[in-house]
């Protein structure tokens, strides 16, 4: 049983111009600390965790403890050695943003009068690559160091690009494309080189892409008729299979470190609202 709580970032999203997100996408999502478990599904004799609904968002806080009255982060806590990456548009305007694992010690990335979205960090913490309209109009990637310099663009396919993602090794990017009015998977080096088109179902749309931690597989949202599904297939595009059954809102799926488990929110219960859920793998 979990004890643990879990803080998590809820992405808001963009508006895509005349490519506008599924359908599947939530309106309104509602979270709280992992805890119990609720309620438990079974999909082909793998455990669908779903966990406590909460009346709010609980956010985790940092181990604290007292010296001279005043509160202060214990040494070996999480949010020490951890970094987070988000969109805000706090100065007017989406950018994108830094900050320690508990939220302090904001930086401001990126700096464009365009908007700066859905933003990832990659394994160390010293780069982020996010999704921007600020050539053209459409949607595509780029990357730039975690102090705001060396911003590159990555994609130059002329049609809205979103999702991107860090290989775990840093080496690759994946990201969803929107193109003949389906979104599809894509794969490129991090210097913009060797582009490969992963998924190519034109029943479905793919994406929200997410790399498992040893580079191997790679999960994304299959999304069709406004339902959601994850699915799993080989880092090369092969091997692709159904992981989860069908839920309304299904996204952002996630692995944990160790690969053994995927967890994603979505209306699972039927009730309209997201909920937080875990999928065993093993």
């Amino acid at each position: 049983m979990m004890q643990q709580m879990a803080r998590t970032v809820i992405l808001l999203g963009c508006l895509l111009g005349a490519a506008s997100l599924p359908s599947f996408r939530a309106y309104a999502v509602e979270e709280g600390p992992v805890a119990l478990l609720k309620a438990q599904w079974v999909t082909d004799g793998k455990a669908l965790r779903e966990l406590p609904h909460q009346a709010a968002a609980v956010a985790v806080q940092p181990d604290v403890g007292t010296a001279s009255g005043q509160s202060h982060v214990l040494p070996n806590s999480v949010f020490d050695w951890s970094s987070l990456a988000f969109e805000s548009g706090r100065d007017g305007n989406w950018e994108i943003y830094t900050a320690r694992g508990d939220g302090t010690q904001p930086f401001r990335v990126t700096d464009h009068p365009s908007s700066d979205v859905q933003p990832q960090l990659n394994h160390g913490a010293t780069a982020v690559v996010f999704a921007s309209n600020r050539d053209g109009g459409q949607f595509d990637i780029y990357t730039a160091n975690v102090g705001g310099s060396n911003v590159q663009r990555i994609t130059y396919s002329g049609d809205h690009e979103s999702y991107p993602a860090f290989s775990p090794d840093g080496a690759h990017i994946t990201y969803a494309r929107y193109q003949e009015n389906n979104w599809e998977i894509y794969r490129v080096r991090a210097d913009g080189s060797g582009q490969t088109r992963l998924t190519g179902d034109s029943n479905y749309h793919d994406l929200m892409p997410a790399w498992s931690p040893d580079g191997q597989r790679i999960a994304c949202v299959r999304s069709q008729n406004g339902m959601g599904a994850i699915w799993t297939m080989n880092s090369d595009g092969s091997g692709m299979q159904p992981l989860t059954g069908w839920y309304r809102y299904l996204q952002n799926p996630r692995w944990s470190p160790d690969g053994g488990r995927i967890g994603f929110d979505a209306d699972v219960d039927g009730d309209y609202w997201n909920e937080l859920a875990v999928f065993d793998l093993a």
